[in-house]
């Protein structure tokens, strides 16, 4: 069964005022609870690893690279919001607007942002090893230096190294 919508202060619809707005400004569906490693962080991009267990998805860090394989971690469909335990995390999936508290980095406002090579957003697009090959995609734009606006792009573009 799904999670009920869980009401976050640093996730707000566009044009949502402030965060006393009501829970109309969240679209239903965005947000699911995932199983995901314990060295998982809020912040990291994730990928779905596999069917779903019991109704939960099963979720991994994204990784943009890697050499010598023909399987990267990708691609990336939501960022880790919040972890109820070290193997239960909250994922926003979809559009909508995540804070750079969550992200951890102050953001470039109108820059374009890639999932990172450590499964984080980045402003650099992934450089590969001249062994392996990288997949870029795009995550989203900068709002401003505090907000982006989450639009994972699952047109990826596979770079040799």
């Amino acid at each position: 069964m799904p999670k009920q919508l869980t009401r976050h202060d640093y996730i707000r619809r566009i044009g949502a005022d402030d965060e006393t707005d009501s829970e109309e400004f969240f679209a239903p569906g965005r947000y699911f609870d995932a199983n995901c490693p314990a060295a998982l962080a809020v912040g990291d991009f994730v990928y779905i690893t596999g069917v779903s267990v019991g109704g939960v998805f099963q979720v991994d860090r994204a990784e943009p690279k890697s050499p010598g394989t023909a399987n990267a971690k990708m691609p990336s469909l939501g960022v880790v919001l919040s972890k109820a335990s070290s193997t239960d995390c909250l994922v926003h999936g979809g559009v909508g607007i995540v804070s750079s508290t969550v992200l951890g980095v102050i953001l470039s406002p109108e820059s374009r942002y890639f999932v990172g090579f450590n499964g984080r957003v980045s402003s650099s697009i992934p450089i590969p090893d001249p062994s392996g090959f990288a997949l870029v995609q795009v995550v989203g734009v900068a709002l401003d230096t505090s907000r982006l606006l989450l639009a994972p792009n699952f047109h990826l573009v596979r770079r040799r190294g």
